[in-house]
């Protein structure tokens, strides 16, 4: 691999935070409950050398997320992950919901996505990777919000259809739902804390290693 530094700011709600906003993953850097901790030494330990900026914010839904998507400029790589909120504020209201809330994230993610890239561009910095993340799945604990999984299900679903339609250069899907799941489509035993939601290390671990191994594959496609 070359030895260009990559710059990857990641952005989101509190499974970006981790507890760590603001904080710059670098050499010798240690908070394995930020799945960022893990992106950095998985990236590393392949040759990739990088470092990785936290722009997470506990508690905002994608709007909050997306109003602030500057803030992740300039880089090489914008990683973002939101939805958890939406769902789990929204999902209960009425039947059905999940399509509108679904539609209200797409509007969003299709209206900051290229005024981000211009605004990179306009700074002088060659337009960036974006990386759209699936919503991590929940756990099934009964305490959970009654419609909220299948909320983010269908969320999913319209995110990957949004990224393989939208016509945008250099926007990529990035299942970590899918890395995060058992069979039942909830996420795995351990790799959550007891509120059912938030990551253990071990689910920072999983979340983070998928946004690497992405992030990996893009690199190497993009060399050859």
């Amino acid at each position: 691999m070359n030895k260009k530094v990559y710059s990857i700011s990641t952005i989101g709600d509190s499974l970006t935070e981790g507890g760590g906003r603001g904080t710059i993953i670098g050499s010798k850097f240690s908070m394995p409950n930020m799945y960022q901790f893990w992106t950095y030494n998985w990236l590393m330990s392949k040759g990739i050398l990088c470092e990785i900026r936290n722009h997470g914010s506990s508690g905002q839904v994608t709007s909050e997320i997306c109003a602030r998507f500057d803030e992740a400029i300039p880089a090489d790589f914008i990683v973002i992950m939101g939805g958890t909120n939406d769902a789990g504020r929204f999902s209960d209201a009425t039947p059905d919901i999940e399509k509108k809330i679904a539609e209200d994230i797409i509007v969003w993610y299709k209206k900051v996505i290229p005024e981000v890239i211009d605004a990179q561009i306009a700074k002088g910095w060659a337009d960036p990777i974006i990386l759209v993340n699936s919503v991590p799945p929940i756990s099934s604990l009964e305490t959970m919000s009654k419609y909220m999984h299948k909320t983010i299900l269908h969320i999913n679903g319209r995110l990957e259809e949004f990224v393989a339609n939208c016509g945008i250069p250099k926007v990529y899907f990035c299942d970590v739902h899918k890395a995060m799941r058992g069979d039942d489509l909830y996420m795995r035993p351990g790799l959550y804390i007891p509120d059912g939601m938030h990551f253990s290390i071990a689910g920072n671990k999983a979340c983070g290693e998928c946004v690497a191994g992405k992030i990996y594959e893009i690199i190497v496609r993009r060399e050859r």
